[in-house]
């Protein structure tokens, strides 16, 4: 087995880091590939669809995401006037996929705490509960309040076409 690319990417590694972060060249294009030519242009159309404005508009880029195998992940968000409510992770890796979910939901001041409290502790998100943060310096919200669901499996218990309709919902 040649891994001639091993040492030619520990020679272009970044030495100030402080570690060093090796990703075979065949494996990177090929879950690269997956993201970028397989799942993009049905994840487009899903964020055309809404009618919200979404990012990344042209091209996206996939990142290395750490994980105990090498995992490449595509980010995409969903915007509402210009603010982030929607952001997806669709992170592939040799033996599967995991999709992430997060939405936020931003609040003035003058919500009654009730209010936030009965979102908070809904019996609907047991399971999983939103989380909540205070930031006084918001111009648009003062509460913001979180949801983060999840999914994967491994290749042999889903396929790609499982993956989008996950996507879509």
């Amino acid at each position: 087995m040649n891994n001639d690319w091993i040492t030619e990417a520990a020679k272009e590694a970044d030495k100030s880091r402080g570690y060093v972060i090796l990703e075979k060249p065949d494996s990177r294009k090929y879950l690269d590939d997956m993201l970028i030519k397989r799942f993009w242009p049905d994840i487009r159309k899903y964020l055309k669809g809404t009618g919200y404005g979404y990012s990344p508009e042209k091209e996206p880029e996939t990142e290395f995401k750490l994980r105990y195998e090498l995992t490449r992940s595509l980010t995409f968000m969903l915007l509402n006037a210009g603010e982030l409510f929607y952001r997806g992770t669709l992170c592939c890796f040799l033996s599967g996929y995991m999709l992430q979910s997060e939405f936020f939901r931003d609040l003035t001041d003058d919500n009654e705490p009730e209010v936030l409290f009965e979102i908070l502790d809904n019996s609907h998100f047991s399971a999983n509960p939103p989380s909540m943060s205070i930031s006084k310096d918001m111009p648009g919200g003062y509460f913001q309040i979180s949801f983060d669901v999840g999914s994967g499996t491994g290749w042999g218990l889903s396929t790609q076409e499982m993956i989008c309709e996950k996507i879509k919902e």
